[in-house]
């Protein structure tokens, strides 16, 4: 419950527009590696492994504690999705002045119609874990309020893959 009330003021507070970012330069690949090393626990709870993939330090200009909520919500997912013994991903690609981080798992997929609503508030496609369904409209409100660029790649049977977009700036 107390989750539940956290997403609705949070979902509030984005569409009210008073949550003001407060963006500083940050190590985006230490900040993933960071955030993945958080989440091994929860990884053996499930059974999987993590496949991290990041490169030196990559810099962004971003609120750090908004990011970690976007990020640790589709991490989660991911591990919760996932069927055991398969792997989890965490990955960052640059290209054109751009970083990519992307997180991979190994669950049923989405279709569609799936993908097309993933973002609508209390919408649910999966019995697999509990949930309120607020978790990726709040992922999706804070990435538009950060400009980081969201979407999703998924095909039944083949998992999913969320992709956050930033651009990259020179380091402090």
């Amino acid at each position: 419950l107390e989750q539940l009330i956290s997403s609705i003021v949070e979902l509030s507070r984005i569409d009210a527009k008073v949550l003001v970012p407060r963006n500083e330069p940050l190590n985006l690949s230490a900040f993933c590696s960071r955030i993945a090393n958080d989440h091994k626990g929860l990884l053996e709870h499930y059974g999987l492994s993590l496949e991290l993939n990041v490169m030196e330090a990559v810099w962004v200009n971003t609120d750090q504690l908004l990011l970690r909520r976007v990020i640790d919500n589709i991490l989660n997912n991911a591990i919760k999705i996932s069927d055991p013994e398969t792997v989890v991903g965490v990955r960052l690609e640059c290209c054109a002045g751009r970083v990519t981080v992307s997180i991979t798992d190994q669950g049923p997929g989405m279709t569609a119609q799936m993908q097309s609503q993933i973002f609508t508030p209390f919408k649910r496609w999966t019995k697999r874990y509990e949930g309120s369904g607020l978790g990726l409209s709040v992922v999706e409100g804070l990435s538009n309020l950060l400009g980081i660029k969201l979407s999703v790649i998924s095909e039944v049977g083949q998992g999913c893959c969320f992709q956050l977009s930033f651009s990259i700036v020179e380091s402090p």
